[in-house]
């Protein structure tokens, strides 16, 4: 109020906050965890640009786990975004292909908001590799659902 002169009658503050009818512990984590995998299973929710997503960085933490072996497999939730969305998902094949990693690593078009909190159950981490993020409401849900997560260290 005071950078801009704001009236104060006129600000209104809405929390973010997480829709807990979707994003809570439930029994998808259940169900993977006797599946028999000793898997590492990560999830990352970011959309291929050649900005700040970070959907990069997610393959690297995977291709850096499977170098010290590790087993661990990685699904990236999201599409291509902005002028260079899908030049920017093709350096991702690339790059899957390159480090050897093709049937480590799941590409998952976008999805449905209620039904990102399936992915993040069943997954034993989320990964928010973000470069720049104003509000982390991926890493929030995640933890709703009872996943761990793994955010970059940035904003203010």
């Amino acid at each position: 109020m005071r950078l801009y002169n704001a009236d104060p009658s006129r600000v209104h503050v809405v929390p973010l906050g997480v829709e807990h009818a979707f994003f809570s512990p439930g029994t998808d984590r259940r169900r993977v965890a006797h599946s028999g995998s000793t898997k590492s299973r990560l999830v990352t929710l970011r959309r291929a640009t050649s900005g700040t997503e970070g959907a990069d960085l997610a393959l690297e933490t995977l291709i850096e786990l499977r170098h010290r072996g590790r087993d661990a497999s990685l699904a990236i939730i999201g599409g291509p975004s902005g002028p260079d969305g899908r030049a920017t998902l093709a350096q991702l094949h690339q790059r899957v292909v390159e480090a050897g990693v093709i049937h480590d690593v799941r590409f998952v078009a976008p999805q449905a908001h209620r039904r990102l909190s399936s992915w993040m159950r069943a997954a034993d981490v989320t990964l928010v590799p973000s470069r720049a993020e104003s509000f982390g409401l991926v890493a929030l849900e995640s933890s709703a659902c009872g996943t761990p997560v793994v955010a970059s260290d940035v904003g203010d």
